[in-house]
């Protein structure tokens, strides 16, 4: 087992944002019909880094903006299965969805890492800031 602990970078506001979880579930009524269930997450601590950024890709029949990032965090994200809707990360006002989970629980208390492409279409709202006093 690794002696490395990175758990305290979870707790360190300098480096860790809050993320919000959307888990997707299933309830099957008496009917046979589904119903989808949203379960969210809120305050997750998590360290999001950028992937490739926000690449605008023109297509035939319109255009989307295409995006990653990674989150490395202790809350358990799960990818899809062909049984199982992938869950969903909101950072920074975008919705990301989980591609992939690498799962690194024996450092420490445990983590994964987890690479998320952008789900919304239009892409995450600029960030516009202003300049002290004005």
């Amino acid at each position: 087992m690794p002696l490395l602990d990175v758990s305290e970078v979870f707790d360190d506001p300098e480096l860790t944002d809050e993320i919000v979880v959307k888990r997707y579930t299933e309830n099957v009524t008496t009917d046979g019909l589904s119903v989808p269930i949203v379960t969210s997450f809120s305050c997750v601590s998590a360290v999001v880094t950028g992937g490739k950024g926000a690449d605008l890709r023109m297509l035939a029949d319109g255009q989307r903006v295409y995006g990653l990032i990674t989150v490395h965090t202790p809350f358990l994200l799960l990818e899809g299965t062909p049984t199982r809707k992938a869950d969903h990360v909101v950072f920074q006002g975008a919705e990301y969805s989980v591609l992939n989970v690498a799962n690194f629980s024996n450092y420490g208390v445990g983590f994964v890492t987890a690479q998320c492409e952008l789900f919304d279409l239009q892409g995450p709202e600029p960030v516009v800031e202003q300049a002290p006093g004005a």
